[in-house]
């Protein structure tokens, strides 16, 4: 909660955390991050519940291929065990190089501002 992820880069998956279980993010703030493959911001592989509220995700990259499957701010390994609700939060201008620019996988989404996101 109340946290900041500046200009983080990884080799992989992930620009900024990788997510395994159960989370809660709030207020706070994605930007500048980057990863060389899914999740410029963040990468969740087998959460049983995430959950988003007040956020904002700027800047974020995933410069994966199309195999990677997107999310330059956000990416969901779909397990089929997860859960993800994503409210009251910030899309500006995130991208992955072949597939979708802020979001890769399904996610409930409610009062959400999507703006210049890039595939």
């Amino acid at each position: 909660r109340q946290s900041s992820f500046l200009a983080n880069v990884s080799g992989g998956r992930a620009g900024a955390i990788d997510i395994n279980r159960s989370a809660v993010i709030e207020d706070s703030l994605f930007e500048d991050n980057e990863s060389a493959s899914s999740g410029g911001a963040i990468h969740v592989d087998g959460a049983l519940q995430l959950s988003v509220r007040r956020t904002t995700f700027q800047h974020n990259l995933a410069t994966g291929n199309a195999g990677d499957n997107g999310g330059g701010a956000l990416y969901s390994f779909g397990n089929g065990a997860t859960n993800i609700t994503v409210e009251q939060s910030t899309f500006l201008e995130n991208e992955h190089i072949s597939s979708a620019g802020a979001v890769g996988s399904l996610v409930l989404v409610e009062q959400l501002l999507f703006g210049a996101t890039h595939s």
